[in-house]
């Protein structure tokens, strides 16, 4: 049946209404106006929001500006993530305006058991091409006490904006600060689609952000699926029985929320590892870029 242009607006309206009806669970948007062919939508801070226009959007939430073009769905989350309807038939991937140009999708890790014992790995050195196993990190006498596990890439702006820190983690790690630690990344993104995080450019990366672990690739993806690894940066924190004593975030600073970069909630839980002590209570997720997958 052909609809003529009054029924397909009136029933485009229709999903916008239902997309901003308050529901359990679902953010609710404050106003929203239509232009012709420019769309305005103002959120709410924190709230994740599946746009969609001809040519442009602009949303004026917590400071935020999305410009986007007709390149397909793409979600935008200001912190947090939220259930939300799509509405209309044209869809346009957004980008927020931050700092680093923050333009993926935001993802959280996913939380794996305390306790539960890692699966083993060995994978190649970017670098030195030498397998490296889990099962050679433990290998010392005695082992140590706690390894750091982070799923890093090259290309995403969350990795960028700790790298600093990642440096001065693993520049403690290796001077003993800690007592006896290991660390070591592993990148397991998509080259195809990713080149910037081959292994040839991920060995560029230590020399240029001065880290002081190894980090090794893994090309098959089968580590991070066997890990549940969802995002780089992704942090596992290992005790020395290769139990699982700490999954999340590295502290709470994102880039474009001006909180410092300290490391503190993986420091002090590298401290409370190698101490003896329980797990921290509150462990928070990271969120970065979503690893990106192979094709199936």
């Amino acid at each position: 049946m052909i609809r003529n242009r009054s029924e397909r607006i009136r029933d485009s309206v229709t999903h916008y209404r239902r997309a901003c009806t308050p529901r359990a669970g679902v953010p609710r948007y404050r106003s929203a106006e239509q232009r012709g062919r420019m769309r305005t939508l103002a959120c709410a801070k924190d709230h994740l929001c599946f746009l969609w226009t001809h040519r442009f959007i602009a949303c004026r939430g917590a400071s935020q500006r999305v410009a986007c073009g007709r390149t397909g769905s793409r979600r935008v989350v200001l912190g947090g993530t939220y259930r939300v309807s799509l509405f209309g038939r044209r869809r346009a991937a957004a980008a927020v305006n931050l700092p680093l140009d923050v333009r993926m999708v935001r993802t959280e890790s996913a939380m794996v058991e305390l306790g539960t014992v890692m699966p083993s790995f060995a994978l190649p050195d970017v670098t030195t091409g030498e397998m490296v196993s889990l099962d050679s990190l433990y290998a010392d006498s005695p082992p140590p006490k706690a390894l750091v596990v982070v799923f890093l890439s090259a290309h995403c702006p969350f990795v960028k904006h700790i790298a600093g820190e990642l440096s001065r983690l693993s520049a403690d790690i290796g001077s003993g600060k800690f007592g006896p630690v290991k660390m070591v990344g592993i990148s397991s993104n998509f080259v195809g689609t990713h080149p910037e995080d081959a292994p040839e450019r991920m060995a560029e990366e230590i020399k240029t952000r001065r880290y002081q672990f190894p980090i090794l690739y893994d090309e098959t993806q089968e580590v991070a699926r066997a890990w549940m690894a969802a995002c780089t940066p992704d942090f596992f924190l290992l005790d020395h029985e290769r139990k699982l004593f700490y999954r999340g975030r590295l502290d709470g600073s994102r880039p474009g929320n001006n909180i410092p970069i300290t490391g503190e909630d993986l420091r002090n839980a590298i401290q409370l590892c190698v101490n003896g002590q329980s797990p921290p209570g509150n462990q928070l997720p990271s969120m970065g870029c979503s690893i990106k997958w192979k094709p199936s």
